[in-house]
């Protein structure tokens, strides 16, 4: 397949992404979400680690209609969804839900389905609710190639007075890969101090007196796109009142990745869209090393999409020290970085800009990574 088809792919699905967010906000109403600034880093983790494991290309979609239904018409659907299981349609205020989905793929393993449940990623996931009420929990299921299938299940959210209860809250952490930060953000009827014995889903557990703690899954074993972990904890306070509470958290598996690709992949967390400094373009990125040898980046092809033809496009290699302020990531680093186009090297009528930027490790391994930025 050519770099030019390869680039067209990766672009297109930025558009499937911003587009099935929109609908995700715009389907759900109380379901308590997870702090919007952590969800979007786990969000483009998986985005873009998608986006270099396309290898065809993704059909654009119209994305104006700020109606639901009609902006589902320019999806390919499909039958991902097999069935979808969940313990109860009745859950107490504050308590945990979990909500698995039965996948099936006809097109190839089940293990190139993205699938995302109320909001979160993965196939198994834990819901919490915090408010009383008939709720909808919308669930989608994507291919690489941007077919999708969805669901949408009710479940009703009673007061259940008296009852004690708390919620957990888990985000990758923003200073290592592979860690989860895992938080009580809510108790009701619990009179603390209070211990907390935690089951983290990997088979380890641990006992704390405090409800914030740190988890690293990075020994995981890694034969999927993704992998999601249940983590689950039981309180106890002065008065010897018990709640429990459990929450989910899915890693994308780079390494997985890795393997299928044929090359390393590095994350690149983009920490804004693009900024306009002025005649530049500037990205602010982290860069995550996850390997134990140094990265040292050579090249940066940039590829930008006509606003109004695909076959009108731009293509540029360059060296990557000519974008970057920053090329050598040492082993374990997560690097601040900047990506920095000159506004004159881009012609005005292209929108869709990806970069992907090409390295080596010590033994001349290659490594690869991806940048995304949209111009208004």
């Amino acid at each position: 397949m050519s770099l030019k088809k390869t680039l067209y792919g990766m672009a297109a699905i930025i558009v499937l992404i911003v587009t099935v967010n929109l609908l995700e906000k715009a389907f759900r109403k109380k379901e308590l979400p997870a702090d919007s600034k952590d969800q979007t880093e786990e969000q483009k983790d998986l985005a873009a680690l998608r986006s270099l494991m396309m290898e065809r290309r993704t059909p654009e979609m119209e994305t104006g209609s700020s109606d639901n239904e009609d902006a589902l018409k320019g999806l390919k659907k499909k039958k991902f969804i097999r069935d979808v299981f969940y313990e109860k349609d009745e859950v107490c205020l504050g308590e945990s839900l979990e909500m698995r989905v039965d996948l099936q793929n006809p097109d190839g393993p089940v293990s190139d389905l993205i699938c995302r449940i109320g909001g979160k990623f993965g196939d198994r996931v834990i819901l919490n609710f915090d408010e009383q009420g008939e709720e909808t929990v919308n669930i989608y299921v994507k291919d690489m190639q941007g077919t999708i299938d969805m669901k949408k299940i009710r479940i009703n959210v009673a007061s259940c007075p008296g009852k004690a209860a708390i919620i957990l809250r888990a985000v990758s952490s923003p200073g290592r890969a592979d860690e989860a930060v895992i938080s009580v953000v809510k108790k009701r009827g619990l009179e603390c101090p209070c211990t907390y014995e935690w089951n983290f889903g990997d088979g380890t557990s641990l006992r704390t007196a405090d409800g914030n703690v740190s988890h690293y899954y990075g020994t995981r074993e890694q034969s999927a796109f993704s992998s999601t972990f249940i983590v689950a904890v039981n309180v106890v306070d002065n008065k010897n009142v018990r709640a429990a509470g459990k929450t989910s958290i899915t890693f994308p598996n780079i390494l997985w990745a890795s393997k299928q690709l044929g090359f390393s992949i590095v994350p690149i967390v983009q920490e804004s869209v693009y900024g306009l400094t002025g005649n530049n373009y500037e990205i602010a990125v982290k860069i995550k090393n996850i390997y134990e040898e140094t990265i040292v980046f050579d090249t940066a092809t940039i590829h930008a999409r006509d606003c109004d033809s695909e076959e009108q496009s731009y293509t540029e290699t360059i060296k990557a020290d000519a974008l970057m302020k920053k090329t050598e990531i040492k082993g374990g680093e997560i690097a601040d970085n900047y990506i920095v186009i000159p506004r004159n090297s881009i012609p005005d009528p292209h929108c869709g800009i990806s970069i992907m930027l090409k390295g080596h490790f010590p033994d001349n391994t290659p490594v690869k990574g991806m940048v995304f930025l949209i111009k208004e």
